[in-house]
């Protein structure tokens, strides 16, 4: 009687979903009715009838463990649908927020990150802009182009990356959340940030890495509730910071 129920449920079951695992299931118990069957008639025959007919030993011990391996067989099976599943959409999920090139979290992630942010709570946007990116691609190319690029990428990682968010927000545009407005932090991070610039040059004699910076804070807003605010005058001060560079 459970193995019929089994059955009349895989069947139902298979009217919705196809695939080689519903078929397993659906044999699994075909086959242990079968097993246990043939048992029960040979017994029945033998004992109420008065035949004397010969019997296999085992045979419904042998149906319930076959049921058994399918059933388990079936279950590693979507277990392990599962596990690719789940891998595959932790892989697209990843390339939705991820940019290619550095690794970084890119301009979707650093935007939604943003949007969720509780009200009113302390933070710094420090908008970067790469200098002289154009300029090495067209003399260089563009390999040399997206090695600058990926220069870029390690040192505000590296400087900013501890203390919150950053992110490649654009071709040579970067971004740094950091969830604090001390100025004094803010100044000693930034600080770190160019002494990495140094250091970096002073490694590579080839390609300089030039990076313009600006930041503000939210303290510097009565009641601001918009974050996009913060990340504009920061942009606003980065292309002020730019300018000084330009005039080098």
């Amino acid at each position: 009687i459970f193995f019929s129920i089994v059955l009349i449920k895989s069947m139902r079951r298979k009217r919705r979903m196809l695939g080689n695992s519903t078929n397993l299931v659906i044999i699994g118990p075909a086959l242990a009715i079968i097993f246990i069957t043939y048992d029960l008639v040979i017994y029945l025959a033998n004992r109420y009838l008065g035949y004397n007919m010969p019997q296999i030993q085992g045979f419904s011990t042998m149906g319930i463990i076959t049921f058994l391996i399918i059933l388990l067989k079936d279950y590693w099976a979507k277990a392990t649908e599962k596990l690719i599943e789940d891998q595959e959409n932790a892989l697209l999920e990843k390339r939705a927020y991820i940019d290619g090139l550095t690794m970084m979290n890119n301009r979707r992630y650093c935007s939604e990150y943003i949007a969720n942010l509780k009200k009113d709570e302390d933070i710094t946007v420090i908008s970067l802009d790469l200098n002289g990116l154009k300029k090495i691609n067209d003399v260089c190319g563009h390999s040399k182009g997206d090695y600058l690029i990926k220069m870029a990428a390690k040192i505000i990682s590296d400087s900013f990356g501890k203390s919150g968010v950053v992110g490649r927000v654009g071709g040579d545009e970067f971004i740094a959340i950091l969830k604090t407005v001390d100025k004094v932090e803010i100044d000693k991070l930034i600080d770190g940030f160019n002494k990495a610039i140094y250091a970096a040059n002073d490694n590579d004699h080839y390609l300089k890495v030039s990076i313009a910076l600006g930041y503000a804070s939210s303290n510097e807003f009565d009641n601001c509730d918009n974050y996009e605010k913060i990340y504009n005058l920061a942009d606003k001060r980065m292309y002020e910071n730019k300018k000084q560079f330009k005039k080098w």
